[in-house]
């Protein structure tokens, strides 16, 4: 059977239970048990008990993983108590001083300090993650360990000690540099060097045209990776060539459907940015196939480096950079969208005006 919308694209579902009681799934056994801690950072998603829920599911999926609660010491002190209650280590921070762009000094502080926790307590590996996201597969630490095995860095590569595993989602394939830094796995130093970043300052995000301009800002995640990249040594010279050529080097990307990842955030879509129509061009995600053609062989891939010097606003190149009255009128016209009560209307009238995903 096949659903159509009313853009007569194919419509898919996927179900995944909400409660942790109605999660079922059958496990393997394995002989061998890594050194492994789980570290959720961020604050408590209250909908739906989403947070605890999911804590719940990886008490069974995480079995002998200690799990880290990196959140703030504004949350609800008797739903921290019962997630405690459930076997989990919370750390309560206070707010950073500097608010920041995009919260991501809100980000450093709760992953530095799980992350500072965790390595405290002694474990080897980590996985770092956030409090609005869930992973529904089973056997994730059996995966994540053995794609270190498959894919070992080089020899002569002496500073970092494996390499880091991230997810597709929000890893995209033409904006330089854009390690994803919702989901990372690996040795528990080069994860902490990674997000070893100093916070933000605070100051307005200044004024960018193209892809290559907006990535040499530095924002967010493209942020995070330039930094780390730089404190391995690397001379980066922000081409797409460059780009792939660190993807292949020293990370692992692969599918967020491989860890069943769900993100009930901006969305209900599990491939937010799949791109078969074109709409969303500069917000291709990078996925394992497209990460393993770049480390398998490289030099068979020609990039479009002209798509570097593309006007860029939320993934379509296709649109002139907003003029200030322009930024403002389109605020006012997702206000007025989002007070209509029928949904398929919402969506159709964001998409129409290129409000459908956000940045």
């Amino acid at each position: 059977m096949i659903k159509l919308n009313e853009e007569n694209m194919i419509v898919t579902i996927d179900e995944k239970p909400l409660l942790a009681k109605d999660y079922k799934i059958l496990e393997n056994e394995f002989k061998e048990e890594k050194s492994l801690a789980i570290v959720m950072q961020g604050p408590i998603k209250y909908e739906h008990n989403f947070t605890v829920e999911t804590l719940k599911i990886y008490k069974q999926n995480f079995k002998n993983c200690p799990i880290i609660v990196s959140t703030w010491d504004y949350e609800k002190e008797e739903t921290l108590n019962e997630i405690e209650n459930l076997g989990c280590i919370v750390i309560r921070n206070k707010l950073p001083e500097i608010k920041s762009n995009n919260n991501t000094n809100y980000q450093i502080k709760s992953t530095k300090t799980g992350l500072q926790k965790a390595k405290e307590l002694g474990f080897e590996y980590v996985i770092k993650t956030r409090t609005d996201q869930r992973m529904y597969e089973s056997h994730i630490p059996e995966y994540m360990f053995n794609l270190l095995k498959t894919f070992p860095l080089k020899e002569e590569i002496k500073n970092q000690k494996q390499r880091l595993v991230s997810l597709s989602l929000n890893t995209f394939k033409y904006r330089l540099y854009d390690i994803s830094d919702m989901f990372l796995f690996g040795h528990i130093d080069d994860v902490i060097n990674f997000w070893s970043m100093e916070y933000d300052d605070g100051k307005p995000f200044p004024e960018f045209e193209t892809v290559r301009e907006y990535c040499k800002l530095q924002p967010c995640e493209i942020g995070f990776t330039i930094k780390y990249l730089n404190k391995l040594g690397e001379n980066l010279d922000f081409t797409l060539r460059n780009s792939w050529e660190m993807y292949a080097k020293y990370f692992i990307v692969v599918d967020s459907t491989t860890v069943g990842l769900l993100w009930p955030k901006y969305t209900d879509r599990i491939f937010r940015w799949r791109n078969f129509s074109g709409q969303l061009d500069l917000h291709e995600e990078l996925t394992f196939k497209e990460w393993f053609n770049m480390y398998s062989d490289l030099d068979n891939i020609i990039p479009n480096e002209d798509i570097l010097e593309r006007t860029y606003y939320g993934g379509k190149s296709t649109i002139v950079k907003y003029t200030k009255l322009q930024v403002i009128k389109r605020k006012v016209i997702k206000f007025l969208i989002e007070l209509i009560p029928n949904k398929k209307i919402r969506n159709k009238l964001k998409k129409k005006h290129n409000l459908h995903n956000k940045n």
